[in-house]
């Protein structure tokens, strides 16, 4: 850092706000940051050599931009001139450092800062899940089919520190750890292979947690990227979105670590892959609680010493807890048309299943995905034809079988109108030997047609001549279990969690 004093006098001098990580200061004026490479070399990264920061700058703006271009500007080499005095015009001679201009934006939108004031909405998960979707499946494709010895090889890397961690937290639960996520990624090594080899090992963001988006322009964005170890950064997709729905989960965010993850599927179909999302979070999970041990290890302030093993300790029984696995179940929610079938699933689908819950399946998205628009858009009346509703319920069938199948829970969301339909969902759970549990949703007429007339930028298309028709329909006998929807979403989902409850004691 010696060798850099006059270059951060240069930017101070500019830019007089500074922020200070391990690797990185951050210069700050009124509406530019200017990012410096610190010269130091650390097991992960090297730095020490000018060219290697200035080519390390260019890495971060290429794939930063990515996901953030209105965020990175450029890269600025910083020359010195023959009186010695450091500028940003090039002068003919070696640049002497670099930095990487950003854009600066309001530090209160970052999505950490908005989860601590629980201002976080489904609005911003959607467009995030989409963000991330459309993000990976234009990320670059890793030509490397080992994908559990990738995952291996970030355990191991972890395990390098586990003395330091121990010894700081005063236990062995991190050696513990470690040794859980081997047997894991062991028992899933097959399925971790095949999804390298099928090209979802990619180069992803690679650190993709909350205080790493922020809302830009009402949109929420991704930033500052994983730039300076392409191994680190290349992982399989779903281990990429794992960081967000762990911190997502750390903040007590549950419903929407469970959304956001049901709508990255709706639009990137990781059927297969959802049961290793488990491991992927504890494993992220543990790492957190690595580095806010050593961190404790580090400070010499005893205050802070000690938030850091709190911390570090939440993270460690997250990660245990994250690797928990419970066995698979269906449930199936029926109803009219504004009965809240949708909302009924979203409010328990985190309480179902292994986190982030249980796969949502609704018939309103998979129609919607079928005619290849977005979800809010609508759809012509002749797009609910009979024909079309029956390849629509075949659909959510044949991927209810595929999620279950893979180990994961799914919470099936459709009106389901016709008795071939209700025993067709209830086979799925009994093919795949699941609990199966069914709702079905009660609500007055007036009620069904006032929540459907006052409906925008939704999903169902359904009309309050759609829900006319559909009082009208001889419905069968239904055994599913009736509950009434008049009432709060959170008493609702607590009697529909008992019912859920109580049917896997009886198939106990």
């Amino acid at each position: 850092m010696n060798e850099q004093q006059a270059t951060i006098r240069f930017l101070k001098a500019m830019a007089p706000t500074v922020i200070e990580t391990h690797i990185s200061m951050i210069f700050l004026d009124e509406h530019y940051a200017y990012k410096l490479k610190k010269a130091l070399t650390l097991p992960f990264v090297d730095f020490s050599q000018s060219r290697q920061r200035l080519l390390s700058c260019q890495d971060e703006l290429r794939l930063n931009r990515r996901t953030a271009a209105d965020l990175y500007l450029e890269v600025l080499p910083i020359y010195r001139s023959s009186g010695g005095q450091l500028s940003f015009e090039d002068n003919g001679t070696e640049a002497v450092d670099a930095v990487l201009k950003m854009r600066r934006f309001d530090s209160r939108l970052l999505l950490s800062k908005l989860a601590e004031q629980q201002q976080l909405n489904q609005g911003m998960m959607n467009e995030l899940a989409d963000t991330l979707a459309t993000f990976h499946q234009q990320a670059a494709i890793a030509n490397d089919p080992q994908g559990a010895q990738r995952l291996r090889a970030v355990i191991e890397l972890n395990r390098r520190s586990e003395l330091l961690v121990n010894q700081s937290l005063g236990h062995q639960r991190m050696s513990e750890l470690n040794q859980a996520l081997l047997q894991d990624t062991a028992q899933h090594a097959e399925l971790l292979d095949h999804r390298a080899a099928a090209g979802k090992v990619r180069r992803c963001h690679g650190d993709l947690h909350l205080n790493n988006i922020c809302l830009w322009q009402d949109q929420p964005t991704p930033f500052d990227c994983l730039e300076f170890n392409e191994s680190m950064a290349t992982t399989d997709i779903l281990y990429d979105v794992a960081f967000l729905l762990m911190d997502l989960w750390h903040y007590q965010q549950y419903d929407l670590a469970n959304f956001l993850m049901n709508r990255y599927l709706d639009a990137q179909d990781e059927t297969e892959g959802l049961v290793l999302l488990p491991l992927f979070m504890s494993l992220r999970a543990s790492i957190r609680a690595m580095v806010l041990a050593i961190q404790a290890t580090n400070t010499s302030n005893d205050t802070e010493a000690a938030k850091y093993r709190q911390q570090a300790e939440q993270f460690l029984d997250l990660a245990f807890n994250l690797l928990q696995g419970t066995s698979p179940q269906l449930i199936a929610i029926g109803g009219l048309s504004g009965s809240g079938k949708s909302t009924l699933a979203a409010a328990i689908a985190p309480f179902i299943g292994t986190a982030p819950g249980a796969r949502v399946l609704s018939t309103d998205r998979i129609r919607k995905k079928l005619f290849g628009i977005k979800a809010e858009a609508r759809l012509p009346a002749e797009s609910y034809t009979a024909a079309h509703s029956t390849r629509v319920y075949h659909k959510q069938r044949e991927l209810s079988s595929a999620t279950l199948a893979s180990g994961y829970s799914v919470i099936a969301d459709g009106v389901f109108a016709k008795v071939a339909e209700r025993n067709a969902i209830e086979d799925c759970a009994t093919q795949a030997t699941t609990p199966f549990t069914g709702i079905w949703l009660l609500a007055p007429a007036p009620e069904l047609i006032q929540r459907v007339a006052k409906r925008s930028n939704d999903p169902s298309d359904a009309t309050v001549d759609v829900v006319t028709m559909q009082l009208n329909l001889d419905l069968g006998e239904i055994h599913w279990h009736q509950l009434i929807s008049q009432q709060s979403t959170q008493t609702l989902g607590e009697q529909a969690l008992a019912l859920i409850k109580l049917q896997q004691k009886e198939v106990q």
